[in-house]
């Protein structure tokens, strides 16, 4: 009896009432966050995940140390640091505690504001006005001291020639008063070479090239009237080469193209190829000038089989 007492009680405490066979333990449901803390990263609910380094999205991003650093950047100046921070953080989707993003916010001003003046500096040194470039370079360094791409701009400026720049254009505008302005020309023209001409030595140039234009130009009219042809035509390619501004160049093309037809006819075949070769180099589409010198060198080739049949 005490054995088959002792028997059923094992039966009892084992399971073995079941047909001998133990009942597995049950297993407790997880909770939620330990199922959430069981998923993959990417499959957890959005409000388990944890922020990630842009530039790195397999490392967890330290919101606080980025929030803080990007303060510290901005209290000591170093704005476009501060500013990268910042937008590290906003493009995980964190934020910043408010004195944060208002200090941030600041530091991204003064950075949009150097921006600008910069670009200002960049278009002036680009036509050549480095006084200019130079001015807006460092009303940028004002706004933002320790911004260092402006800091090397400023480096890399080449010697300001503005002063000699300006003696050429004095020496120029003497030599035109003194009726010498070719002179004035090549004056202008080693002005225009140097880093701080700006835009009014070219326009300059253009006034006086288009003003010995009309002058040479007079002199062919009065040179043709005479009869002097060939003075003539030395005038007008003088007036060709000073390339001028429209329309005196239409009225100086026109005067070539007539003189070189006058020469022509009077046999001067080289002297009318050479003037209209001249004015059809500054206007390329003129179909009328293309077609005299074809019929000059078709002349000039027939006459050099004349004196060379072999």
């Amino acid at each position: 009896m005490r054995a088959i007492a002792r028997f059923c009680v094992l039966v009892f405490v084992t399971g073995c009432a079941t047909g001998g066979k133990v009942a597995p333990p049950e297993t407790p449901e997880p909770s939620e966050a330990a199922c959430a803390d069981c998923l993959p990263s990417d499959e957890r609910p959005p409000d388990t995940m944890l922020p990630v380094d842009p530039m790195n999205p397999a490392l967890p991003l330290n919101v606080e140390a980025e929030c803080s650093q990007a303060a510290r950047l901005s209290a000591v100046g170093e704005h476009k640091p501060a500013v990268d921070g910042l937008e590290t953080v906003l493009r995980a989707g964190a934020t910043c505690p408010d004195a944060v993003m208002t200090a941030v916010k600041d530091s991204g001003r003064r950075l949009a504001d150097a921006d600008e003046l910069a670009r200002v500096g960049l278009e002036a040194r680009k036509v050549g006005d480095i006084a200019t470039a130079k001015e807006s370079f460092h009303l940028a360094l004002v706004v933002y001291p320790k911004y260092y791409w402006v800091q090397k701009l400023v480096h890399d400026l080449p010697a300001d020639s503005l002063p000699e720049v300006q003696a050429l254009r004095e020496a120029a505008a003497e030599r035109l008063s003194s009726g010498l302005p070719e002179e004035a020309l090549e004056l202008l023209e080693q002005a225009a070479l140097m880093s701080s001409a700006g835009p009014e030595v070219a326009e300059e140039m253009a006034r006086i090239r288009t003003e010995v234009a009309i002058v040479r130009l007079s002199e062919a009219r009065r040179a043709q009237q005479t009869g002097d042809l060939s003075r003539a035509a030395e005038r007008t390619k003088e007036a060709l080469a000073a390339q001028p501004d429209q329309p005196v160049l239409e009225q100086v093309v026109d005067f070539a193209r007539r003189l070189g037809l006058h020469l022509f006819s009077t046999g001067e075949l080289i002297k009318a190829r050479n003037l209209w070769d001249a004015a059809l180099s500054l206007d390329q589409g003129n179909a009328l000038l293309g077609q005299y010198l074809e019929e000059v060198n078709a002349r000039l080739r027939n006459l050099d089989a004349i004196k060379d049949p072999n």
